[in-house]
C-alpha cells in the first residue's frame, strides 16, 4: 500500500474519516429524562459507542488494508489506539440485540 500523499483531496477525505471514527469511538453522551447529558464527577458521562460503530470502525480498517500497526502520524494510529480499550471477548458483534441496549 503506497503512503497517501497529503495534499490530495482523497487524503483530506481520509483524514477527515478517521477524526468521525475518533469521535464515535469516545461515545455518546448519556441524557437525563429532561434531555440534559449526565454528569458524574464534574465529567460528562459516555455511553459506550454502538457495535455499528464497532462494525464501521471494523469495516474502515479492513477496507483501508490495516492488518497490522499504522505508521506514526497517520490519523489511523489514533483510531487503533481508541480500540486497545476495548476487550476482544466481549465482541458486542457477537451479542444479541438485547445486550447491546
Amino acid at each position: 500500500m503506497s503512503a497517501p500523499v497529503q495534499r490530495t483531496k482523497l487524503y483530506e477525505i481520509h483524514q477527515k474519516q478517521c477524526r468521525v471514527l475518533l469521535k464515535a469511538l469516545d461515545g455518546e453522551p448519556l441524557l437525563d429524562g429532561e434531555g440534559n447529558p449526565v454528569i458524574i464527577a464534574g465529567e460528562v458521562f459516555l455511553k459506550p459507542p454502538t457495535a455499528a460503530v464497532l462494525r464501521e470502525v471494523r469495516e474502515f480498517l479492513k477496507d483501508n488494508g490495516i492488518d497490522q500497526e499504522p505508521m506514526e502520524g497517520s490519523g489511523v494510529v489514533e483510531v487503533s489506539k481508541a480500540l486497545e480499550f476495548y476487550d476482544d471477548s466481549a465482541d458486542p458483534l457477537l451479542c444479541s440485540p438485547e445486550q447491546n441496549q
